[in-house]
């Protein structure tokens, strides 16, 4: 009797590890190679995070409130029409302009800025018995005669000709 023998061969055992990664796939990134002669690092476009003072780090650029950058300048002494300075200020403020304020002989306001690239000055003058009347009364009251004037100045300025290159602002009461 002749069987074939039957070879029984074990399993072989399996390691306690575990097996290899699998190689990198078409879903995997893969590095760039980096030619030679340039540094290695974070590229110029994504700069290294800033540092504050006391260890904590800054928030990204993208996250910093834009600050509007408007400049102006006022020359303007006694206290009540440096506050009406401040008031038609305002106005070119509301519109990113660059403005100067400055006060002339005689108490008259004199403001310069800059409409479609030409250099434009808007005069701004005040009966005198009004003006008075208006340094004397109380904060309150001023308070609201400067919103009366900041409204008439804005009427004044939004029915101003884009080819003007002066006005007249004159101030009855306030």
């Amino acid at each position: 009797m002749n069987t074939p023998s039957m070879l029984h061969r074990p399993e072989p055992t399996t390691p306690d590890v575990d097996p290899d990664p699998p190689p990198p796939g078409h879903d995997d990134p893969v590095d760039p190679p980096v030619p030679d002669g340039l540094p290695q690092g974070d590229p110029p476009s994504n700069p290294p995070p800033m540092r504050m003072p006391g260890g904590g780090s800054a928030p990204p650029p993208a996250a910093r409130p834009l600050k509007r950058r408007t400049v102006m300048d006022i020359h303007v002494q006694s206290p009540d029409k440096r506050a009406i300075a401040q008031v038609l200020g305002r106005y070119f403020e509301s519109r990113s302009l660059h403005y100067h304020i400055e006060e002339l002989p005689g108490g008259v306001l004199q403001i310069g800025f800059r409409a479609s690239g030409r250099p434009v000055a808007v005069t701004v003058s005040f009966d005198d018995a009004a003006y008075d009347t208006y340094t004397h009364w109380d904060a309150s009251q001023k308070q609201l005669a400067l919103g009366r004037l900041a409204d008439g100045f804005s009427r004044m300025m939004s029915t101003r000709s884009p080819a003007a290159l002066a006005g007249d602002y004159h101030v009855e009461r306030f």
